[in-house]
This record gives C-alpha cells, sequence and structure tokens, in this order.
C-alpha cells in the first residue's frame, strides 16, 4: 500500500442521521442528534476535531470540537450534539445536511478534498401532544415492551407489565420536543408472526378524539 500521504488527514465518511439511505432506516427519520462518521486517513493519531454543520443554510451553522483517539486507518461515529436552533431551516420538503471538519488536532487538515459530506433526508412527522397507545398482545404477552424516549434518551414512559391476550390504554401527555416510540419483542418475533404459536396482537397510536395516528 506504501505510506500514508498526508500525517493529519480526517475526513467524513458518512452521515448516518439525519439520512434517506435504505441502510439507516431504523434511526431515521428523526429531529434529534445527528450522527456522523470520521475517518482517520493520516499517520497521526487523530485526537480532536472542529466540526461545523448545518441544514440547507450556512449561515445557521453550528460548531462542536470532537475528542477521541482514533488510529491511522479507522474510523469512529461521533453524536453531535441537540441543537434546536439546527432544526429552524429545515422545510417541509427534502431537505440537506452538511457536516465539515474545520480543524484536525487543532491544525488546518493537509486535505480538505474529504472533509465535506453531504445527506438529503425528510423530516420527522408531527404528532399531537396528547394521545393515546392502543396494544393488544398475543399469547406471549410478557415479551412485549413498550416506551417512549426525549431528545435526550430519557425514558419518559415505559410498559413491559403485559398479560396475555391483554388489550391496554396508555394516555400519554408530552411536551413540545423530538421522541422516539420503540417497540421491542424480547423473543425478537413481534405481536404477529406466522411462524409460531404466539398468535396476533397489535399496536397503534390512537388520536383521543377517536381515529388512528399509526397503525403498526
Amino acid at each position: 500500500y506504501g505510506e500514508y500521504n498526508h500525517r493529519i488527514d480526517a475526513g467524513i465518511t458518512d452521515i448516518l442521521a439525519p439520512s434517506n439511505k435504505i441502510e439507516y432506516a431504523r434511526d431515521n427519520p428523526l429531529c434529534s442528534t445527528p450522527t456522523i462518521e470520521i475517518s482517520n486517513y493520516g499517520s497521526e493519531t487523530l485526537k480532536d476535531a472542529v466540526i461545523e454543520y448545518w441544514i440547507n443554510d450556512e449561515t445557521s451553522k453550528k460548531e462542536i470540537k470532537w475528542y477521541g483517539d482514533i488510529l491511522p486507518g479507522a474510523n469512529a461515529i461521533f453524536y453531535l450534539p441537540v441543537e434546536e436552533e439546527l432544526w429552524s431551516t429545515a422545510t417541509a420538503e427534502t431537505n440537506t445536511f452538511h457536516a465539515r471538519i474545520k480543524l484536525v488536532n487543532s491544525v488546518v487538515d493537509e486535505d480538505p478534498s474529504n472533509n465535506e459530506y453531504t445527506s438529503n433526508f425528510e423530516l420527522a412527522e408531527m404528532s399531537p401532544s396528547s394521545f393515546y397507545l392502543f396494544t393488544r398482545t398475543n399469547n406471549a404477552g410478557n415479551e412485549t415492551k413498550i416506551s417512549i424516549k426525549n431528545e435526550w434518551g430519557n425514558e419518559v414512559f415505559i410498559r413491559d407489565n403485559f398479560g396475555a391476550n391483554e388489550i391496554a390504554r396508555d394516555t400519554i401527555m408530552l411536551g413540545p420536543g423530538c421522541y422516539n416510540l420503540t417497540i421491542e419483542d424480547s423473543d425478537d418475533d413481534g405481536l404477529s408472526f406466522f411462524a409460531n404459536n404466539d398468535g396476533s396482537g397489535f399496536f397503534r397510536v390512537m388520536k383521543l378524539g377517536g381515529g388512528i395516528l399509526y397503525n403498526f
């Protein structure tokens, strides 16, 4: 392969979120922490980097200093901090997220050609602040867990004490913000699967006044 072309050379090799890429569909669309992949192409260990990031309009860009320890030829995932102002320039249509390395190990990168990366993405859907979760478990209700986390990863709702074939309605009231709803099955076969004997269940997010918001 030969020697390294540069002593100090960091690059952004991917944007995991926000992104429309199908391989990252489980984590998108999102309205919270942007996630990027940084690679070290230089011969020196990457200790820190100043990263700029913005949506659509560079005039609203944010800046953060990343600290880490990436060996030559290796890469790492970095979670950019939650910034509500970041989303103010997003539109209802397709948007573009930009991330750019400004400094590497407190000096100018020797190869700026790989310092910037972009990704197209769509905004997460807006939901009412109050709704209820309508759950009907299957024969293995003890395998089901439902949780809601805020943008900082803190659980604001959790339920995992279901019985078999139980019907549950849980009213949820949330403040403005970004939330992640997760439905888990400890046996990895979901609420309805043709190749077992667990029977069939369902999960829906319902409007308080009636009607279905989301049907899983």
